[in-house]
């Protein structure tokens, strides 16, 4: 029969009690003794490693997506807005020209 230590300390000086535990006397530990089926167990079961599991969620928010209607059909985002604006002075330009030069 091998002889019963204190799992903490390693001590051999154990009061026993009605319930089964063992009060060692060194480092005052209160423990209840493995049973020998459940020591095997133990020394035959692997250690378990923690399992890691990566999840992807979709994206569950809708898309918002925001479009902006242009004057021109679109021709201002294109660069044309300046040749919409160099016209137009023009236009004014001849007509004040003309205006000056026939007294309007």
């Amino acid at each position: 029969m091998n002889e019963l230590k204190c799992p903490q300390c390693g001590g051999a000086r154990l009061t026993p009690s009605v319930d089964g535990y063992y009060k060692c006397q060194y480092c005052r530990i209160v423990f209840k003794p493995e049973s020998k089926t459940s020591a095997t167990d133990e020394k035959t079961e692997q250690p378990q490693q923690p399992v890691v599991v990566n999840v992807s969620v979709p994206n569950t928010q809708p898309q918002v997506v925001i479009q902006q209607k242009s004057d021109f059909g679109g021709c201002v985002k294109k660069g044309c807005g300046i040749l919409l604006i160099l016209f137009v002075i023009y236009v004014l330009g001849f007509f004040i020209i003309m205006g000056a030069a026939f007294g309007f």
